[in-house]
């Protein structure tokens, strides 16, 4: 059987329902149903007493009140929040936020934490500074390298420079060479070729019975092995 009772001067629903969870949340319209108007910022819950349960309005975490309305809770005015160098504490409804000051606008110091990167430059590096990933690095003069500008970069010298360019002006040289020397050889093996096919057709149009006597020796030596 169910009653009703006042609650902050609210109406709220009772009743006998055995075995029901301690606290349960449930949609506002629930609450609405039984004439309870809870706040945009609470939610609507069956909570069970005793084999009993009525519904109840209660703000949301970050809101104070008693359910019907509830006000923002300034986070920002606890001193233990964002209480590292350079944090501002940002409050937001029902929340907050820390955030690093302007003098943190240089590169140099964590997002998370707003506090400076520690890494000691060598060799004239600067300051320690951070990239998009949030890792340390220096800015590194001419001729060293690494996060930290402690490894010098090797260094090609004039002279380096200059026997590259000789040994690759030898090499085109001997490939020019080695061409030019194979090229000349085929150019006079051809013209001796050339020349002696001149020599035989001219022996053979000058004196053909030497040729007919060649051929008839050629088949008489065919006719005796045979």
């Amino acid at each position: 059987m169910a009653n009703s009772f006042y609650h902050n001067t609210k109406l709220l629903y009772r009743g006998i329902e055995p075995k029901k969870r301690l606290e349960a949340i449930v949609p506002l319209s629930e609450c609405r149903k039984v004439g309870l108007n809870c706040s945009s910022f609470a939610t609507c819950l069956n909570r069970t007493e005793n084999e009993t349960f009525y519904l109840a309005c209660q703000c949301l975490d970050g809101f104070d009140g008693d359910g019907f309305s509830c006000q923002d809770i300034n986070e920002c005015n606890n001193s233990q929040l964002c209480s590292l160098p350079h944090q501002i504490c940002i409050n937001t409804n029902g929340s907050y936020y820390c955030k690093c000051d302007q003098q943190t606008s240089n590169g140099s110091y964590y997002q998370h934490n707003c506090t400076k990167c520690q890494l000691a430059c060598k060799n004239g590096g600067g300051y320690c500074r951070l990239d998009k990933k949030q890792k340390p690095y220096c800015l590194c003069p001419s001729g060293f390298v690494d996060r930290d500008c402690g490894t010098r970069k090797p260094v090609i010298t004039s002279n380096i420079i200059a026997g590259m360019i000789i040994g690759f002006a030898a090499l085109v040289i001997v490939i020019i060479l080695v061409s030019v020397f194979y090229y000349l050889r085929w150019k006079s093996d051809k013209r001796n070729r050339q020349g002696y096919d001149e020599a035989s057709t001219a022996t053979l149009k000058s004196n053909p019975s030497s040729s007919k006597d060649t051929d008839r020796k050629s088949s008489t030596r065919l006719s005796n092995k045979i």
